[in-house]
């Protein structure tokens, strides 16, 4: 009788409990404050921004860089740069050497006050001073992307049609003269095509310059290897 009673009681609690309405646990204000007074300044991409992306802005002593690149590819991506305190515009850049067609920025780095960049068929050296072309050169086939090391710059290079390339090598230039060269080769073998990848490099203690960097021999359809390797730059020869 005692356990009936028990869980007689334990009912009309949980029935009691489930019942009760309880308040938000937060209290939600029914206006939010206005915060667009902060805004120091906006400037569109383009009338249309909807239409247009950029790359990842930087801030480069008093100005602002950043580029307007169409969603469409259709039109020429353009790099500019704005002052930070005004947003007015201080250059614009979009001098590619092949004018035919779109191109467009596949990677960019900053090296004291030139911005090198690759778009999908030729790297530049922009004067980040005052949007100038400092150099221009063609490049081969290749990953689109560069490494930097002090002054200087890596990009792979491929022949071919990538990934089916013969031969590919890892090439660098000083980043303020865009003389670049080729530094080590590889070629294909046998049935394997190959390509490189961006490098990353070091000084060792003796203040040679170190590159690590994968390898990639490719079998069509789907057999591949990958090696890594270690490059004396310095001396041309592989650790």
């Amino acid at each position: 009788m005692k356990r009936v009673f028990f869980y007689f009681f334990m009912l009309l609690l949980c029935s009691s409990s489930c019942t009760k309405s309880e308040g938000p646990l937060l209290s939600i204000p029914d206006t939010q404050e206005d915060t667009t007074s902060l805004v120091i300044w906006q400037i569109p991409l383009e009338l249309d921004s909807a239409e247009y992306l950029s790359i990842d802005v930087q801030l480069l002593d008093n100005g602002v860089l950043a580029s307007r690149r169409a969603v469409a590819y259709s039109q020429m991506e353009a790099l500019f740069m704005v002052d930070k305190n005004t947003g007015s515009r201080l250059w614009q850049w979009d001098n590619y050497m092949n004018s035919s067609s779109s191109q467009r920025i596949a990677d960019y780095d900053i090296i004291e006050n030139v911005i090198v960049l690759n778009s999908n068929r030729d790297s530049y050296g922009v004067s980040k001073d005052d949007g100038s072309t400092v150099w221009s050169a063609v490049n081969n086939e290749g990953d689109p992307r560069i490494s930097t090391f002090e002054n200087l710059v890596f990009h792979p290079y491929s022949y071919g049609s990538a990934p089916r390339s013969h031969k590919a090598s890892i090439a660098v230039c000083d980043a303020k003269l865009g003389n670049w060269e080729e530094k080590v080769t590889f070629l294909k073998e046998g049935d394997y095509e190959v390509t490189c990848k961006v490098p990353a490099a070091y000084r060792n203690e003796n203040g040679d310059i170190i590159l690590i960097f994968n390898v990639s021999r490719l079998k069509i359809p789907a057999t591949s290897e990958v090696e890594l390797y270690a490059f004396n730059m310095t001396q041309d020869t592989f650790i």
